[in-house]
């Protein structure tokens, strides 16, 4: 997978950048002439739930560009507490449990 300078604030690695446009669009045109999305992907070297996704989302919305990347805070920034305190503990837990819901 290729990497980025963006950082994982929860876990502290690499996060992957996304695939490029001309990527994308080379497996939609694969899958238009006639390949399956699983055909598709195997040929341009991606997962085969990437290249569902894609198909789906073009199919869905006219595109099939990225999502925009949401800039994530880390905890004691999101809870803005000093460390070591019992609020920070408990604000950091709840900021876990946001982003595990996908509500950060």
């Amino acid at each position: 997978m290729r990497e980025s300078s963006d950082i994982d604030s929860m876990s502290g690695d690499p996060m992957p950048r996304p695939y490029s446009q001309d990527l994308r669009a080379r497996l939609i045109e694969a899958v238009e002439a006639g390949a399956s999305r699983r055909e598709a992907a195997e040929r341009y070297e991606i997962s085969a739930s990437a290249g569902v996704l894609w198909t789906q989302r073009r199919k869905e919305t006219g595109s099939f560009a990225a999502e925009p990347r949401r800039q994530r805070l880390s905890a004691r920034a999101a809870c803005g507490m000093v460390a070591g305190s019992d609020r920070e503990i408990s604000c950091v837990m709840w900021v876990m449990l946001a982003r595990e819901w996908n509500l950060l």
